[in-house]
């Protein structure tokens, strides 16, 4: 690893040092091309010095604009490169295959019609992530569409829970919780696989997740609708955006991105993207009412605000407590999922790392707010994906210090 430092007296304004910045260095300013420029409070120049020589001060924009970067190469790198979370999703997609053939034989129609149905809004949406194509899904009441035809379905989608394209994958394993919902545990009763169930949302989504003031986000569409209503005069509502940008980029950067990717280990010609909505597209924020603790953590912290705390992080976590008994798998593993979780909810735009970090804290997973190394699991650390990422979004990777800059 090597980093910039701070030195006016070159004619770029830094130089390249060999090795990681010291504890009391933290960013002071930006390149044209996305690296951070290393320094002390005492190096600190002011604002104009920075700018003379072609480069960003690093403000809390900046930083936010480059954890929104960060976040989504993490996400993209799980979703190019699944071998990191792969082994734990495989645990859980095994066993969503072997309860299936468990309860796959006393099923009748009434039972599974709508189950499949219902997938079509869930898992076949034209823009969600991880979306499956194919013909539309029968509806409940299409009585030419009879057992084997609806089981053949289930069984399709359990042929793409063994690829290796995990936003899919994942789509399906939160899916698959929703179906065991509708059609019940394959076990006796009293159900262990409910009990697991149960006890898993309980203990990672707390009542505040499904209160829609204290999420602290509006949904666009209804805010514009509302906002129409009142005739204010030259208000225009905007159609809700697709974007083919990687994770939670957009449009109005002001930071570099292509080359700061590259470095981070990423073909840029060669990305898996996806056209759809993402949570930074389809809500704003609503801080006033926004659970306390969740609201003070982003502020404190300088945190990006997407989606709120990931409800589906919670119902994933659900679906392999119910088909893999997630909670007694060890810390390690634990993180490999939430790597996978990264692939399908942070490379697609609906969540931060931070609000699916939030969520995983709940599973007993060590995160402190705003820092990631705790979150990786080893052999993703050991790995040369994880020191070209970290390497290239330092400031968030290192655990020496608590605050990013200052």
């Amino acid at each position: 690893m090597e980093h910039l430092e701070l030195d006016l007296m070159t004619p770029r304004g830094f130089a390249v040092r060999a090795g990681a910045p010291r504890a009391a260095q933290y960013p002071l300013a930006l390149t044209a091309d996305g690296r951070p420029v290393y320094g002390t409070s005492l190096q600190k120049p002011p604002p104009s010095s920075i700018k003379r020589l072609g480069m960003m001060v690093y403000d809390d924009e900046v930083e936010r604009q480059r954890r929104l970067l960060a976040d989504s190469v993490l996400g993209q790198l799980m979703v190019e490169k699944p071998r990191h979370a792969q082994r734990a999703v495989t645990r859980v997609s095994r066993g969503i295959r072997a309860w299936w053939m468990r309860k796959s034989p006393g099923l009748t129609r009434g039972a599974l019609a709508k189950p499949v149905a219902t997938a079509q809004s869930y898992v076949y949406g034209a823009t969600s992530y991880g979306r499956l194509t194919g013909a539309p899904m029968p509806l409940e009441t299409d009585v030419t569409a009879d057992l084997p035809m609806l089981k053949g379905i289930v069984e399709g989608w359990l042929a793409v829970l063994d690829g290796k394209y995990l936003p899919k994958v994942m789509s399906l394993q939160d899916y698959f919780g929703r179906i065991f919902k509708a059609l019940g545990p394959s076990d006796s009763l009293p159900s262990a696989e409910t009990a697991r169930y149960e006890l898993m949302l309980r203990k990672v989504r707390p009542g505040w997740y499904d209160d829609v003031h204290l999420r602290g986000r509006e949904n666009l569409a209804v805010h514009q609708k509302k906002m129409m209503e009142k005739n204010i005069p030259g208000y225009k509502s905007k159609p809700l955006s697709v974007s083919f940008l990687p994770g939670l980029i957009t449009p109005d950067f002001t930071i570099a991105v292509a080359a700061p990717l590259a470095r981070a280990g990423l073909d840029l010609g060669s990305l898996h993207l996806e056209g759809r909505n993402r949570g930074t597209d389809m809500f704003l924020t609503n801080a006033t009412e926004m659970d306390d603790s969740f609201r003070r953590s982003l502020g404190k912290h300088n945190l990006n605000f997407s989606a709120s705390a990931s409800g589906t992080t919670a119902t994933i976590f659900a679906s392999a407590a119910v088909f893999a008994n997630l909670e007694n798998w060890t810390m390690e593993d634990k993180k490999e999922f939430v790597l996978a979780c990264l692939s399908y909810l942070v490379a697609g735009g609906m969540h931060t790392c931070h609000e699916v970090f939030w969520t995983a804290r709940l599973l007993g997973v060590p995160y402190v707010d705003g820092k990631y190394a705790e979150m990786m699991p080893r052999t993703f650390m050991q790995s040369p994906d994880y020191a070209k990422w970290s390497g290239e979004f330092w400031e968030f990777a290192r655990g020496d210090r608590v605050a990013v800059r200052g």
